[in-house]
C-alpha cells in the first residue's frame, strides 16, 4: 500500500470513529477472510469484491478502488448503522458482543430468502441515518430520494438473497424517506465569535502579509453574513419542501439575526 493510500485510508478511520469509536475501517482486496467469503458469495453476487462494501461486527470493508471518494455517507450507513445496530444487540457494550444475535437475525430470521423481514429493517434502518446526515449536510431532498429508490431495488433483489417481497421493500424505502425528508433540517449553530473567527481566518488567507483584522467589517457590507444569506436560501427551499414547517423558518431567521445584530453592536462597544 503506497503512502497516500495509507493516509486517505487513516482519514477515513478517523471519520468513522467519530460514529462508533470502535469501528474500524479495512482494504477489501487485502483480506484473506473476504476473499473466502467471496468463494460462495459470487455465485449470487459477481461483483461482490468491486462494488459493494461489507459491514462484519465493527469492521468495514471496502474496495482499494474507492480509495481517494468522499466515503461519508457510505461510512454513515455502514458504521452509524450496521456497527450500532450490533452494539445495540450487545446492550450497548460492544458490536461483538451484539454481533452473534445480529448475524442470527440477520441471516436466519425467519427464513434467509423471501421472510428474512430483520435483513429488510436493518437495511432500511442503516440507510435512513445516511439520508438523515445526507439532508443535514445540504443535499437535497431529490436526490436524496433517488438513492433510496437505487438501494430499495438493490436490497429486494438477489444481491440481498430478497429479504422481503421487492414490492414491499421499496414502498417500505419510499415512506421512511419521505418520513425523513418531512423531519426539520439540523442546522449547525454558529456562535458570533467562532463567525468572526472564521472570517479573520479567512481574510488572513487571503491577504497574505496582511495582519487580518480582529473584527468583521460594519453590518452593511459584510462578507460573512452574505456568505450566510445564500446557504440560508438553500436551507430555506428544503424546509419548506416539507408541509406545515415555515413557521420555523421565520422563527429561526429572526432569532439568528437577532443574535447576529447584538454581536455585532457589542463588538463596536469593545472597540
Amino acid at each position: 500500500m503506497s503512502d497516500l493510500e495509507k493516509s486517505q485510508l487513516e482519514e477515513l478511520n478517523r471519520f468513522a470513529k467519530t460514529l462508533d469509536p470502535s469501528a474500524v475501517v479495512l482494504i477489501k482486496d487485502d483480506s484473506p477472510f473476504m476473499k473466502f467469503l467471496n468463494f460462495f458469495v459470487r455465485l449470487f453476487n459477481k461483483t461482490f469484491m468491486t462494488t459493494y462494501a461489507t459491514t462484519i461486527c465493527n469492521r468495514v470493508y471496502i474496495p482499494r478502488s474507492w480509495l481517494g471518494r468522499d466515503l461519508r455517507r457510505l461510512l454513515v450507513h455502514e458504521v452509524g448503522g450496521h456497527v450500532r445496530q450490533c452494539r445495540a444487540c450487545g446492550l450497548g457494550i460492544h458490536p461483538w458482543v451484539g454481533f452473534p444475535i445480529y448475524m442470527l437475525l440477520y441471516m436466519l430470521v425467519f427464513f434467509p430468502i423471501g421472510l428474512a423481514w430483520p435483513r429488510y429493517r436493518f437495511e432500511l434502518g442503516s440507510d435512513a441515518r445516511a439520508w438523515r446526515w445526507c439532508l443535514d449536510n445540504g443535499e437535497s431532498p431529490d436526490s436524496v430520494r433517488e438513492r433510496a429508490k437505487s438501494f430499495a431495488q438493490t436490497v429486494g433483489s438477489w444481491d440481498y438473497l430478497k429479504p422481503w417481497p421487492k414490492t414491499w421493500v421499496f414502498n417500505g424505502f419510499m415512506k421512511r424517506v419521505e418520513a425523513e425528508i418531512s423531519k426539520p433540517i439540523l442546522v449547525k449553530e454558529m456562535t458570533t465569535r467562532q463567525i468572526m473567527k472564521s472570517e479573520v481566518a479567512l481574510r488572513g488567507s487571503r491577504d497574505a502579509g496582511e495582519k487580518p483584522l480582529d473584527y468583521p467589517p460594519p453590518p452593511e457590507h459584510d462578507p460573512v453574513k452574505e456568505g450566510f444569506e445564500r446557504w440560508w436560501d438553500l436551507r430555506e427551499k428544503q424546509y419548506r419542501g416539507a408541509k406545515g414547517r415555515e413557521p420555523e423558518v421565520v422563527v429561526a431567521r429572526q432569532a439568528w439575526d437577532a443574535g447576529w445584530n447584538a454581536g455585532t453592536t457589542r463588538n463596536k462597544q469593545e472597540l
